[in-house]
């Protein structure tokens, strides 16, 4: 079938998630297993809350499957620290006290580079070499709203960010075999296509590409997806998050690409935001969906 011809426009980064972190056990009972599905997963903020905040810890067996369509993304899930700041659209019924200081602070960063204020910032001086580099190629290319503060929760500030880290490092370092985390760079629909096809034909090789304009095929050979594995990757999922997918690829060929993924049982859920809806003014009740599918 044709269809009209798509070239990519300019692409901004965005090492830095925009909206507060969510816990992907919230709607699990405790007794069962966590398969996690991220498209456009971002930075990762909600896998380290998850992992401090989840009820069924640490006996619960967690495995995310990270994607994202910008490799740089992905470096900084794996190596970057959560900032600890604060931000109006993460405050929630406080926001009206923090507006100003958002707004101070969010100039702050764009003119240092830093997120603290204290004398000591002009000292500053090494770049991050993670910033530098992206799909769209060598340089600066942050996206100009990206505001480090949003990423996480006023009412635990003070604590949040030292706890995650804490009991993510707690997890992994003391020999924890029930929490696997999984990253592929490419498109989110055809890597939600790649798993399916996986799925129903028993097969690591897909036949699909990984992105529009890349001559590179998806075979998924890595990561526990062949059938002979001992622990085999997760092609179906109770939980998937799509992120703010939905502004740039569509609400309905997300909802095609994911829904083929759910687990059939009653708990599955899919949840999805939009950014779009936000900036018309329709309030983030009616930005962010989430339902359940069985």
């Amino acid at each position: 079938m044709a269809h009209p011809v798509f070239w990519p426009k300019k692409k901004f980064f965005y090492p830095i998630g925009n909206t507060p972190p969510v816990s992907f056990t919230q709607d699990l009972a405790l007794e069962i297993p966590a398969d996690v599905l991220l498209l456009g997963c971002g930075d990762p903020r909600s896998i380290l809350y998850t992992v401090y905040a989840d009820h069924g810890a640490p006996n619960r067996n967690l495995d995310f499957t990270c994607c994202d369509a910008d490799p740089a993304i992905l470096v900084q899930a794996k190596y970057n620290d959560m900032f600890v700041t604060t931000a109006s659209r993460s405050a929630g019924p406080l926001w009206p006290y923090v507006v100003q200081a958002g707004g101070e602070h969010f100039r702050h960063y764009w003119a240092t580079g830093i997120t603290f204020q204290e004398s000591s910032s002009h000292q500053a001086t090494l770049v991050n070499p993670t910033l530098a580099y992206s799909a769209s190629g060598r340089g600066f290319n942050m996206h100009y709203g990206t505001d480090p503060i949003l990423a996480v929760h006023l009412s635990m500030v003070s604590t949040l960010a030292t706890c995650n880290d804490d009991t993510f490092h707690d997890r992994v370092t003391r020999g924890s075999q029930n929490m696997v985390i999984r990253f592929f760079a490419g498109d989110a629909l055809a890597f939600s296509g790649a798993l399916h096809f996986c799925r129903e034909n028993n097969t690591t090789e897909t036949g699909l590409y990984i992105s529009p304009w890349v001559d590179t095929q998806i075979n998924l050979d890595g990561g526990g997806y062949d059938k002979r594995s001992g622990h085999r990757a997760p092609s179906a999922f109770n939980n998937i998050d799509t992120s703010n997918l939905t502004d740039h690829l569509g609400l309905l060929d997300i909802l095609l690409a994911t829904l083929a993924l759910l687990m059939k049982t009653p708990v599955p859920a899919c949840s999805r935001s939009s950014m779009m809806l936000l900036i018309r003014g329709l309030g983030a009740k009616s930005a962010v969906g989430r339902g359940s599918h069985s």
